[in-house]
């Protein structure tokens, strides 16, 4: 999963609209280190990627709110809105979320007065134009370049918040909680990832890194190499049960006198001493 483009409007410390390219950025594997000042909204950049993808905010000590996401500056007649563009898989989608807020209507008879504009969750998906970015030539609101390609969003695959969250937990790879502790990092809350027991580590590992596969390689070649023992002893046994019946047959013949008993290797067969090799 890669982040490509963040763009959100009255949310935290930020009253006019901000827009963050981070394929611009051009860090290596998708690693950011966002620096400054307290107060100047390192934390409300990660709320606002936190925010987008799962409708909350990034830290675990604060009130799971969707009011919290809106700035105090915002008037009734500033709208709150975050938008975040990524890709998974090779696929490219996008995402924007309104938080609940109170803004002024503007047309009709109620005109000046305040009503509450309800939380809303929009997702796209971004379609290949085929076409690459010309030089000069500057992107619609609703296009993002990828990999030298422009790639276009149509209509909303989904309008209502709970159909777009079934949907963002079927494209996303981890929950609220593990992208948190793993990709993430407000102020220090990686040592909740640290701290937690072996197997939570393990299975938040096993999705990142996607070794599950590995894990059900490893079972399978554990189930072969179990079948193949199983049939080695059940071949020893038999190789055994079948010696056993050819040494019973041999005494037979021994004792009905159909077979010479061998010569034991270093003893005379007449004097029926040890004898000397010559």
């Amino acid at each position: 999963m890669r982040l490509l483009q963040l763009r959100f409007k009255a949310v935290g410390s930020f009253l006019e609209e901000q827009f963050v390219d981070f394929q611009e950025l051009g860090a290596s594997g998708g690693l950011y280190l966002i620096q400054g000042k307290t107060g100047s909204g390192k934390t409300t950049l990660l709320d606002c990627v936190m925010y987008a993808l799962y409708g909350q905010v990034s830290s675990e000590n604060r009130e799971r709110n969707s009011q919290k996401i809106r700035s105090k500056y915002a008037g009734i007649a500033d709208e709150t809105f975050i938008q975040l563009d990524f890709e998974n898989h090779g696929q490219l989608w996008r995402i924007r979320r309104t938080p609940k807020f109170e803004r002024e209507v503007k047309r009709g008879k109620n005109a000046g007065k305040t009503t509450t504009s309800m939380p809303t969750a929009l997702l796209y998906k971004f379609e290949r134009t085929g076409q690459p970015l010309l030089v000069g030539e500057e992107l619609a609101e609703n296009q993002v370049v990828f990999e030298g390609e422009v790639y276009e969003v149509g209509d909303a695959l989904t309008s209502k918040i709970v159909d777009t969250e079934k949907e963002l937990a079927r494209i996303l790879p981890l929950t609220s909680d593990e992208f948190r502790q793993t990709v993430i990092l407000p102020q220090g809350n990686f040592d909740i990832f640290l701290n937690s027991d072996s197997a939570a580590r393990q299975e938040i590992l096993q999705k990142i890194f996607k070794t599950h596969i590995f894990t059900r390689a490893q079972g399978a070649f554990r189930d072969m190499a179990a079948q193949a023992e199983q049939q080695v002893d059940g071949q020893m046994q038999e190789f055994h049960s079948a010696c056993v019946q050819v040494a019973g047959q041999l005494e037979s013949l021994l004792v009905a006198g159909q077979l010479e008993r061998p010569l034991v290797a270093g003893r005379d067969e007449n004097a029926g001493g040890e004898t000397e090799g010559s």
